[in-house]
Parts: structure tokens; sequence; C-alpha cells
């Protein structure tokens, strides 16, 4: 039945005599065999009704393809599908253990996400590949595998996808390009996590929490001689401030000035040379001073956070995490 609508090597198997706890001591016994037992030891099995009503698939190829394979075709059919289910299994049991050593290198549980690497994807065997996609898929709790063709579309995503390409699949689970993965998820979970920061206003001084990111940022206002910006602190003239710094999401257009680069870049080109995802884009933070953004906190630098105050004093800056 599964070679006539279309499986795979796990599909066409056929059942399996032990799976987990499940055995099935009987698989291989024909059914005169077992009818016979019953008559000997004086035993009624119960009787389904609906085997014998050929509305169904499963009863069409069992009391007519069957019967009509054995008589014209193979008279020993039933023993010959036997035997290849035997041999794939055995098949299938080695290539399931491959894909295991495989996949402790190259698939991994991020919370509630699956990653796929990319490193090395191209010198697999295609066959391989195939394996460790539908592993992947069913990390997230899937039991029901994915179909061919959608297989062969999240193939095509790792081999020629941009990176930041969502492919939605069966079960309501996204695969996205990533720079080094492919991120499998469920899509209802993901959303919440993609928000734009809201524009705020931050404490001068004190502390700003921004839930979007769960981070916070604290000021404070120092005299003297300043410390040495960088990613995470930096140190702002206060008298070439306005009084109302804020944060906000990347907007089209933005641009800031980095150290050492005599123009500004475009924020979208920094986004893409550090290989953050299109998926996580949102949720950088950008420190803006009217329309100048004067710091990406945990990222970069500007110009900004080099300049002396001539009265000596600064707005210090510094990212935390919320927890």
């Amino acid at each position: 039945m599964h070679f006539l609508v279309g499986a795979g090597l796990e599909g066409l198997q056929g059942l399996v005599p032990q799976n987990g706890p499940l055995i099935r001591p009987l698989l291989f016994l024909r059914r005169q065999e077992i009818e016979a037992y019953c008559r000997e030891n004086c035993l009624e099995p119960r009787r389904d009704p609906s085997n014998e009503q050929n509305i169904y698939l499963r009863n069409q190829i069992r009391n007519q393809i069957i019967p009509w394979l054995a008589e014209k075709i193979n008279p020993n059919l039933v023993e010959t599908l036997n035997r290849t289910a035997s041999i794939l299994q055995v098949e299938e049991d080695f290539l399931e253990q491959e894909t295991t050593k495989r996949a402790e290198k190259l698939i991994r549980i991020k919370g509630e996400k699956v990653s796929l690497a990319l490193a090395g994807w191209d010198v697999l065997h295609l066959g391989m590949q195939r394996r460790l996609i539908r592993l992947a898929y069913r990390q997230l709790g899937e039991k029901q595998g994915l179909a061919f063709d959608h297989v062969e579309k999240v193939g095509d995503l790792m081999q020629k996808g941009q990176v930041g390409k969502v492919l939605q699949l069966p079960g309501k689970i996204n695969a996205e390009k990533s720079y080094a993965e492919i991120l499998f998820y469920k899509r209802p979970g993901f959303s919440a996590h993609n928000k734009k920061i809201t524009p705020r206003c931050l404490k001068i001084p004190g502390e700003t929490l921004i839930p979007e990111t769960g981070q916070k940022i604290r000021v404070e206002v120092r005299e003297g001689v300043p410390g040495q910006s960088e990613k995470n602190k930096v140190y702002l003239p206060w008298e070439k401030v306005a009084t109302e710094i804020y944060v906000r999401s990347r907007q089209a257009g933005d641009r800031f000035a980095p150290p050492g680069l005599a123009g500004t870049k475009k924020v979208k080109d920094f986004f893409r040379e550090q290989k953050i995802p299109q998926g996580k884009r949102e949720q950088i933070i950008l420190v803006v001073v009217g329309a100048e953004i004067v710091w990406i906190p945990g990222l970069a630098v500007t110009k900004k956070c080099f300049l002396r105050s001539k009265k000596e004093k600064y707005l210090v800056l510094t990212l935390k995490n919320s927890s």
C-alpha cells in the first residue's frame, strides 16, 4: 500500500516486529495459520466486519489486488513481500544510525527552535540531506513526517535560499534561512518574539526597560575624565546631546557614523555585514538623539561616543540584561 501511494524507505519497510515497547509477535504469520490455531484451541476470534468491505484502500489491496497478483504474477507473493520488508528494515535501521551520528554535529535544540547547520551540507549525500531535514522537523514533536515535496523545498532553501527567507511547513512550522543554519520553529510562538521596539525615552538618570528584548539601559551623569566607550557601555558629552534620548527599532534609510569612517554607513548594510538574521533585526536597539543614531547597544559605537566634553560632563549609558 505504501508503495502504491508513495513512500520512502521508512514507509516501504512496513510494520516492524518491534517498535519501542510495542511488539507484534504474529506479524509474519499467515491468516490461515492463525485461524487454524484458533480452531484447534477452541478460540473464537473477534472479527471486524469492515475488513470485508472493499471501499477502503487497505481492504482493496488485501482482498483484490494481492490475490490477483498471487494468481497471475507470483504464487509466493506474500513470502516475497515479507522477505523484502525484512531486508528494508535492516537497511533502514543502519541508515537511521548513520543519520543519528550526523545529527549529533548538525542538529541543535535551541529553546523552542531546532537548528540544522549549513556547514558541510554540500558534501553530504542527497539521501542523508533528506533524512536530516526530516529528523530536524520531527524534533519539534511532529509524528507525521514531511512529504517529499516539502523536504525538497527545505533542501532548496538550504542550497539556494536567501538569508531571512521563511518556508511554511505542515504542523504550523516555519523553516527560516539564517547565515549558518536553518531554524525550524512553531509559527504561533515566534511572532511574539519578533515585535518592533516601541520608541521610548531613556530616564536621565535612571534605568529604562526595553521589554521587547528583555534588556535595559542604565543612564548616569558623570563629571571628570570619561572612560573608554565600548559596545556595551558608552560616554556621551552632556552638552553635545539633547535632554531627550530615546530608543527604537530600525527605520528605512537609517544611517550612523562609525569611528574611523569618513562618512556614514547604512544600518541595513551593517546588519548584513554582522550576519544578523532578518527575523532578528527589528529587535536590535538603536539609541537616537533627534534623527541621529548615537549608539547601537551591544553591536557598535559611533563617533559621538568619543567626543570630549568642554564641561567635563558625560552621560554614561550601559546595556544590561533585565534579569
